[in-house]
């Protein structure tokens, strides 16, 4: 069930050369900026769908997980520009509960799931056997519908939505939205609260070759040069949207000492990349966040995978200090199957709290 790697991150590399690195200063800076979001939204209160009585909790080791279940739409929503969406065939459902088996974790975060009604009818038809007693789907920002969501085995106490989490791109003279959106859960686990944060970042993904070379000539450039100009365009928005995750959780972090936090979603990005160093508080002086995916499983360590053999390591499991103290050591395990591989394009990730450490 652990990954096993296929080929290197040669290529997922190499576009980060496209983005010119700023300085540490202007990163701090924007950190900051972002940071002052904690007190100027304080986040929209997502509706919490219950789906079966708690019992009687146990203080016992549990495990946290992340999973982008691709493009999970109901019947008649799910587009991208003017293009519909295929729906999840009832096999693709069946092989991704299977995975949620495989899985098998008490807290996950959820990323492309349409909405807590979709979510809900899918954990009752295909997950009723695990025990699932809360669940949440904020409503983001992306005109898709692919928002992000949290079940949880305990009950959740609060859960918030940080879509209007203001993200200053460079070069732009007004702030924008979150592309997506930054949930928020408290979660009431076995020794305490867990605060669960769960996001999803702009993408990589760029318009066809087609399209590509319309707006090449459209612009009076090769399509090399479009392309380039694409990719960098979507990683300073990526990296802008780290900076104000970064800083919301940072301030959170630092007004609540001793609650413990995690990070879970879809980054977008490689653990070297800009991004990730950002959401982990590489470049500002606040207390640093660990990626477990990376610091326990190493570079190819994949948890992205596509139809042509490239695969990445984009999903992050980041944990603040006070819950690394709680972390099973060698925990961290991603869930590599033919149910998973079949199932979405992501593998799940967890690792085990154990709330006695």
């Amino acid at each position: 069930m652990i990954f096993e790697s296929r080929v290197g991150r040669t290529i997922a590399e190499k576009l980060q050369t496209l983005v010119k690195t700023p300085g540490r200063d202007a990163l701090e800076k924007g950190v900051k900026q972002a940071a002052s979001r904690l007190e100027q939204s304080p986040g929209m209160a997502v509706d919490v769908l219950h789906l079966s009585k708690p019992g009687v909790q146990v203080v016992k080791p549990y495990k946290v997980a992340t999973y982008n279940v691709e493009n999970y739409f109901p019947e008649g929503v799910g587009k991208l520009g003017d293009r519909l969406q295929p729906l999840k065939t009832e096999e693709q459902k069946v092989l991704l509960g299977k995975g949620f088996h495989q899985l098998d974790s008490e807290v996950v975060g959820v990323q492309e799931i349409y909405d807590a009604a979709t979510l809900g009818d899918f954990a009752k038809q295909k997950l009723s056997d695990m025990g699932y007693v809360d669940l949440a789907v904020s409503k983001g920002n992306d005109t898709r519908g692919i928002n992000v969501g949290i079940m949880s085995q305990f009950p959740l106490k609060r859960v918030l939505s940080h879509a209007d989490l203001l993200v200053q791109v460079p070069g732009e003279a007004e702030p924008r939205k979150m592309a997506r959106d930054l949930l928020q859960a408290t979660v009431q686990a076995p020794g305490g609260d867990l605060e669960v944060f769960v996001v999803h970042l702009k993408s990589s993904h760029i318009p066809n070759g087609h399209e590509i070379a319309d707006m090449a000539q459209k612009a009076g450039i090769s399509f090399d040069e479009m392309k380039a100009s694409l990719l960098e365009k979507a990683a300073v928005q990526r990296e802008a949207e780290s900076e104000s995750v970064r800083g919301f959780v940072r301030e959170w972090n630092e007004a609540n000492p001793g609650k413990p936090s995690v990070l879970l979603g879809d980054g977008n990005d490689v653990p070297t990349s800009k991004t990730v160093q950002i959401l982990l508080g590489m470049h500002d002086q606040g207390e640093k966040m660990h990626n477990l995916v990376a610091d326990e499983l190493g570079p190819e360590a994949f948890t992205h995978h596509s139809p042509g053999g490239w695969q990445s390591e984009i999903d992050q499991l980041d944990v603040d200090d006070d819950l690394l103290k709680q972390v099973v050591p060698g925990s961290t395990t991603i869930v590599k199957t033919p149910e998973t591989e079949a199932a979405s394009d992501h593998r799940p990730s967890r690792f085990t709290v154990n709330p006695a450490r």
